[in-house]
């Protein structure tokens, strides 16, 4: 996973997770067809106390409320499982590839299986997969993509062997799922999961990534501890005892453009795989845990998230540095990290860590025109697996860096007629500098004008960008970017009473895109870690003829989730300062909380708009 290609991992994750029940429907949602019954039945098979192989069955009972239709059931299989069974009533399984037409490609095939159904009559199907390798064992999610579920339920049946050691788990559940466990004379044991009225999920505003939130059990059954798990992950990994010898001449090169300094040259190491190494997500068989081999991922210019790390602790390597590699999940990506699930999916994203005294330094290669020690939000603080030798090390990625990404804006504004007119900077550090400079750099120089104009416009039409020039990158070594741009806002400014009163309304908080939500009818939590923090320190030119009403006046914002305020305080008799600052205290909120968030919500959007009121001289 590519930190930086959030939006396309969201909806790919998203439409893979919906359809991960086995259950969709091939157009748009209504509530005539419904899930009447879903079993799952998950059998597993062991041998000298090791788990061989799995087979999971879904038999289902499809029916309609109001007419006849057809329903779809989608069953996904790859490399590492196959379809074994699948037949239902009218209709016959097809079998395509599943790939979501841009860079990531995970060699990934669905059966497509048509159900013919009709009001007050059942009708069944049935699908079986099996898996020869267990620790590729797909989760199974409670909730179906487009169908509500009457009632469902999911049977794991453990062999007495590895019945101490295989686990079966329920994340994310709602409270209404029921989990027991059941142990016969010969020691086989049977846990059962259970679910009642099981509405069909919908996607609502801001919520985060469907893995994070919605209910899923799995199934541990090829690692018993930590311990095997690494083992199994290492044994995928390339040594690099001896370097390839272009690696070496290149980080011969690197090693002497960067000097003798060791972070300098593990910026360096950074700094070159991004800018040279394009990102590729190629996911399929063993490559979606096998690293591409450094010298490969060279020639080729391009890798994934793997690849990248990999080539980076090669070069590292050979510049007499301790470069490791590191699993990692990232924030919303994983059900549940390494310490609660023993599991493959505890990562679904690698980079590289740099071991220099007592300090780890975190690299990640796939975070395009990222500034020099850059780490994402979207992996900061998250658990993640170090190479250690023989023993893994269990810790937590770094802080990010810089410790806080902000967007300062600065600049001098004017009242012409309605609109408020005039030049701004803004300088961008952390986040905000990678997104807008990995967005400039992926399209051609035609088309940049246009990204900085949707990017200062934030959605708004009624301001126009003029002449925005995001200005030459500046040293790795620096700490900021910036956009210099003439800003208009038709909305800006209102007049009353025969313009005998202005009201300007400059809105420096309206860069993040912060949305209510229906706090009546919300099912999931709230995600607002997209989420970057903003100041602003603008001077307003009076017109001619006018002066400032109410000052000093601040607006201030102080809620669970917001703090902040806008000042506006007299820089002479022509000119008012506008600061403005708003940073975030909770990046998420549950659905209870619905109603709250809104208010927060709002408490920003009066702040942003609270206005500076002008008079004309002679009517004060």
């Amino acid at each position: 996973l590519n930190p930086q290609k959030t939006l396309k991992k969201v909806v790919f994750t998203l439409l893979m997770a919906l359809m991960l029940t086995g259950v969709a429907r091939a157009a748009d949602a209504d509530d005539n067809v419904y899930v009447a019954e879903r079993v799952v039945t998950c059998r597993i098979n062991a041998k000298d106390g090791k788990v061989t192989d799995a087979k999971i069955t879904q038999d289902y009972q499809l029916s309609a409320r109001r007419v006849e239709s057809t329903g779809v059931l989608l069953t996904f299989y790859d490399r590492n499982s196959k379809v074994d069974d699948a037949g239902a009533s009218g209709g016959k399984p097809e079998y395509r590839a599943w790939e979501d037409g841009d860079i990531f490609y995970s060699g990934t095939r669905v059966c497509m299986l048509p159900v013919k159904v009709k009001p007050g009559k059942n009708s069944k199907a049935h699908v079986q997969v099996s898996y020869e390798n267990p620790a590729f064992l797909d989760d199974i999610m409670l909730t179906s993509s487009l169908y509500d579920i009457e009632s469902e339920k999911v049977t794991v049946q453990i062999p007495a062997e590895v019945a101490d050691w295989v686990t079966v788990d329920l994340f994310n559940g709602t409270g209404r799922e029921k989990l027991s466990r059941e142990t016969d004379k010969s020691g086989n044991v049977t846990v059962t999961v259970t679910a009642d009225n099981v509405k069909a999920f919908s996607r609502e505003p801001m919520m985060p990534d469907p893995t994070a939130c919605l209910p899923i059990v799995r199934i541990n059954a090829a690692f018993p501890k930590l311990d095997d798990l690494y083992t199994y992950l290492r044994s995928k990994l390339e040594s690099h005892e001896n370097v390839d010898a272009d690696i070496a001449a290149l980080a011969g090169q690197l090693a002497g453009e960067a000097g003798t300094g060791t972070q300098a040259r593990i910026d360096a190491v950074a700094r070159w795989v991004r800018k040279n190494i394009r990102y590729v997500a190629i996911e399929h068989g063993e490559l979606a845990h096998k690293p591409v081999p450094a010298a490969e991922v060279l020639r080729n210019r391009y890798g994934d998230c793997k690849g990248s790390a990999n080539l980076i602790c090669a070069l590292l390597k050979s510049m007499g540095i301790d470069g490791r590699r590191v699993w990692v999940g990232t924030r919303g990506g994983v059900v549940a990290p390494f310490s609660k699930s023993t599991s493959l999916g505890g990562a679904d994203h690698m980079i590289a860590a740099a071991f220099v005294g007592d300090s780890v330094i975190y690299v990640d290669g796939t975070a395009e025109n990222a500034p020099r020690g850059y780490v994402s939000k979207f992996i900061a603080g998250q658990e993640c697996m170090i190479e250690n030798g023989d023993r893994y090390l269990l810790t937590h990625v770094s802080d990010p860096y810089p410790s806080e990404s902000l967007l300062r804006q600065t600049g001098r504004l004017a009242v012409d007629g309605n609109t408020l007119r005039g030049s701004l900077r803004y300088e961008m550090t952390g986040g905000w500098r990678s997104m807008i400079e990995t967005a400039v750099a992926g399209t051609t120089a035609a088309r940049r004008p246009q990204i900085l104009n949707s990017f200062l416009t934030h959605g708004r039409k009624s301001i126009r960008v003029e002449e925005a020039e995001l200005l030459p990158a500046p040293a790795y070594d620096a700490d900021s970017s910036v956009i210099v741009a003439t800003v208009s806002d038709s909305e800006g400014v209102k007049a009353v009473s025969a313009r005998s009163k202005l009201y300007v309304m400059p809105r420096l908080l309206r860069m993040n895109t912060l949305e209510q939500v229906d706090a009546h009818n919300r099912r999931w939590p709230i995600d607002a870690s997209g989420f970057r923090p903003i100041e602003a320190d603008v001077v307003i030119d009076l017109p001619d003829g006018y002066v400032a009403d109410r000052l000093p006046f601040t607006a201030t914002i102080d809620n669970p989730w917001f703090e902040g305020s806008v000042t506006y305080s007299a820089e002479n008799n022509n000119s008012v300062r506008c600061t403005a600052s708003l940073r975030q205290r909770r990046q998420d909120a549950s659905a209870a909380e619905a109603a709250e968030w809104n208010n927060a919500v709002k408490e920003v959007d009066k702040a942003s708009n609270s206005a500076l009121v002008l008079l004309k001289a002679n009517s004060k």
